[in-house]
Formats: structure tokens, C-alpha cells, sequence
């Protein structure tokens, strides 16, 4: 260093004589890890008589700290064309290179987010008009649709379902919209996604696009559908079955916790009264205790239980029933609840007892015809 202004001393922290006497040379303050690239590019400048040009680098200052600049260097020739000095303009641009390596670092987490993103889910943009300008590859994928048939094609929204609608007037007004939509594929089928649209807003606020991340629910869908065609199914079967039967469930304690229409309606309680309590409130007292232990021990063990009970209602009557109680077992074979099915049987029971007692008389005729007899 032949000649060094008072802004470098200040900026570098280092007094002009340290740097004219040579106690600090200038190549002992170049950053480590610039000092190969610099070399590089002095011998291209000279090699090919370039006698004016613009690199970056780092310098240490005296306090250890780093700073960039950017020099500026002209390179001073004497009347033989020989090199006499070289003569620098250092403009210090720490504070711009920091700002362009957050930007770097941002923009690397932006890409970072934006691989994340286009790996998981199925991402597309959209203008205000709802053309649309970028989709990703499982876009494509999903849809069964090249990206060059997508780009600049328009969503048609004129015969929008509600869901859409909804979905429409919520970004249009700058709102965040989240929900299921359904997508066509190219040769056909369906493909159901859970939808988020983001509306994106310049710096006055206003939307200029929409950005949609889906994530696909196919098998979901077709779940529910499958789970709901088969509530149909049980729920048509259970109403069936309420019609024709007298109905009620019962936990493992014994516990009723349903009853249906026709066991209020021939038992002559009401359903709160039922509910909650056990079924020794229709017990008639005609059936032994070994009649029911025996019952209890077949339906605990997991097995159908069927028979006939005579049941007592709330005023005092009874009716009979031809019972069948079904175990619900657990993933471990263990009952956990039972179902008991009932048909009104007493008009038969009174028939069979009438018949019976009609048997009974006819003996008894005959027994007292045969001592007249003799």
C-alpha cells in the first residue's frame, strides 16, 4: 500500500501508517476463503490486459470483523505501457451483500417449502378469471392431464354446485376457503380432494391470484359412501325390524339401553320408564330362577339364546313372547351388549292353553264315561 485515504483507515479499523509501513499487508486482510477466487481473476484481468475492472470481496478489520466491498481498480501505466500501481475505489457493500444473502436464504426456504409442497399435494394456480397458470406434477397426475393442455385453460363455473359457489364468493372477497371438492379425470372417474384456496394480494391488497392445495381423499370418500350405503341398509333393516318385532338392547350388566315403539306399546310402560332399568320389571314370577340363569350363562358365553317368556306389563296383565337374545361381541369375542328380539306369541299360548285344557276335559269325560259304563 502506497497511498490509502482516511475512509479506509476508519472503515478498517487499522491507521494509515499501519497499512504505508507494510505492518499489515493487504493480502494478510483478504477473507481466507476469497483470496483463491481473487487470484483467479487478477490473472485473467492481466492476462488479457484489462486494465480496468470490478470484483467483490471480503476484508478483516482490525476488530476482526468482516466487511464487503466492492473494488473498483484502474490500472496506472507508465509512458512504456508498464504497470506503475494499481489504484482502487473501495465502496464498502456489507449492508447490501447481508441483505442479498437473507434474500438467498429466503429464497432457498421458499424453494425448500415449495419441493415439500409440490411432493405432498396437488397444487395449482389461477388468475382472477380463474384461468389457470402453474400446476405441479401431481396436478397432472391426478387429472390424468398434461401441464401444456392445463396452462391458459379456463375452470367452468356456470353450473357450479353450492360447495363451489360457496367457494368462489369466499376467495372473491379475499377469504381463505377450505373444504372438499371433487375433480374429473381425463378418462374418467372421479377424484375427491380436501381443498384449500389461498387468495394472493399485492401490496394494495388486492387478489391477483389464487392459489389452490388439494390433498387427495379418494379412499375416504368411497369409505363414507360405502359406510353410508350400509347405514341405509341398517338403518331400512332396523325400521323393518321395528315394525315387525318387539325390540330392546341391554348392556352386559343387564342394563336396558333401548327399546323400540312396540315394547312401550305392549308392555304399557313409556321409554323413559324402561330405559335405565333392568328386565326384571317384565318378570312375571311364572319362570324359575333356573330358567333365567340358564339363560344369562348361554348369551354371556356368546351363544344365541331363544325361547318363550311370559312377561308381565305395568297394569298387572301378560303377554308372551317368543324371544330370541343375540350376544354383540367385541374384537376379543367377549359380549359387550344383546339384543333381544321379541314376537307376541299370547294369542297362540292361549290357544295352545285352551287346546290343552279342552285335552284335559275330554279325558275326564271319558274317564267318567267308562265308570258309568261299568
Amino acid at each position: 500500500v502506497i497511498y490509502v485515504t482516511d475512509n479506509v483507515s476508519r472503515i478498517l479499523g487499522y491507521s494509515g501508517e499501519e497499512l504505508l509501513l507494510g505492518e499489515v499487508r493487504y493480502s494478510e486482510i483478504l477473507h481466507p476463503e476469497d483470496i483463491g477466487r481473487i487470484k483467479e481473476e487478477i490473472a485473467y484481468y492481466h492476462s488479457n490486459k484489462i486494465r480496468y475492472y470490478e470484483h467483490e470481496y471480503r476484508l478483516i478489520c482490525k476488530d476482526g470483523s468482516v466487511k464487503w466491498f466492492e473494488d473498483r481498480t484502474s490500472v496506472i501505466l507508465n509512458s512504456l505501457g508498464e504497470v506503475m500501481y494499481y489504484q482502487g475505489i473501495l465502496i464498502d457493500i456489507t449492508e447490501r451483500k447481508n441483505s442479498e444473502m437473507k434474500i438467498q436464504r429466503s429464497l432457498k426456504e421458499i424453494t425448500n417449502l415449495k419441493f415439500a409442497l409440490d411432493q405432498s399435494a396437488v397444487v395449482n394456480i389461477v388468475d382472477t378469471d380463474f384461468n389457470i397458470i402453474y400446476v405441479n406434477d401431481k396436478y397432472c397426475e391426478a387429472t390424468q392431464y398434461t401441464r401444456d393442455y392445463l396452462i391458459g385453460k379456463q375452470y367452468k363455473i356456470k353450473e357450479a354446485d353450492e360447495t363451489t359457489i360457496d367457494m368462489i364468493e369466499t376467495i372473491k372477497s379475499g377469504d381463505i376457503w377450505k373444504g372438499e371438492l371433487m375433480l374429473k379425470r381425463k378418462e374418467g372417474g372421479e377424484i375427491w380432494f380436501y381443498t384449500t384456496v389461498i387468495p394472493l394480494k399485492d401490496d394494495e391488497g388486492k387478489v391477483y391470484q389464487y392459489i389452490t392445495i388439494r390433498f387427495d381423499i379418494t379412499d375416504r370418500k368411497i369409505a363414507e359412501l360405502n359406510l353410508r350405503k350400509s347405514y341405509k341398509v341398517i338403518s331400512d333393516f332396523k325400521q323393518a325390524l321395528d315394525e315387525a318385532a318387539i325390540v330392546s338392547m341391554t348392556d352386559k350388566q343387564g342394563k336396558i339401553i333401548y327399546v323400540n315403539r312396540k315394547l312401550c306399546d305392549i308392555s304399557g310402560y313409556f321409554k323413559q320408564e324402561i330405559e335405565g332399568r333392568n328386565h326384571n320389571i317384565f318378570n312375571s314370577g311364572y319362570h324359575g330362577k333356573d330358567f333365567f340363569a340358564n339363560l344369562w350363562e348361554t348369551i354371556l358365553s356368546g351363544r344365541v339364546w331363544k325361547g318363550e317368556i311370559l312377561n308381565k306389563t305395568k297394569d298387572g296383565g301378560f303377554f308372551w313372547a317368543d324371544t330370541t337374545i343375540v350376544p354383540f361381541l367385541d374384537d376379543s369375542g367377549i359380549p359387550f351388549q344383546f339384543i333381544a328380539i321379541r314376537f307376541d306369541i299370547t294369542e297362540r299360548k292361549m290357544f295352545e292353553e285352551r287346546l290343552r285344557k279342552s285335552e284335559q276335559d275330554l279325558i275326564e269325560a271319558q274317564k267318567i264315561a267308562k265308570v258309568g259304563s261299568f
